[in-house]
């Protein structure tokens, strides 16, 4: 897995909670030195409120068809 690839999977996974400071510290050395990992950063935590807002919308689509 390149850097790059390495770098956007932590920012996936950083917008869905914390990352163990291990993770964070390797995203961080990263995204220093990459402007395309900054920017797609920036861009995916823009979007992020809306994407909760989607997951929980799902998630009581779910649970009323349980119902």
């Amino acid at each position: 897995m390149s850097g790059c690839e390495r770098a956007l999977d932590l920012i996936g996974l950083r917008l869905d909670g914390p990352l163990s400071p291990e993770e964070q510290r390797e995203l961080d050395a990263h995204l220093e030195q990459c402007p395309a990992c900054r920017a797609a950063a920036r861009e995916l935590e823009a979007f992020q409120p809306e994407i909760r807002r989607g997951r929980r919308l799902r998630q009581r689509r779910a649970v009323r068809r349980a119902l």
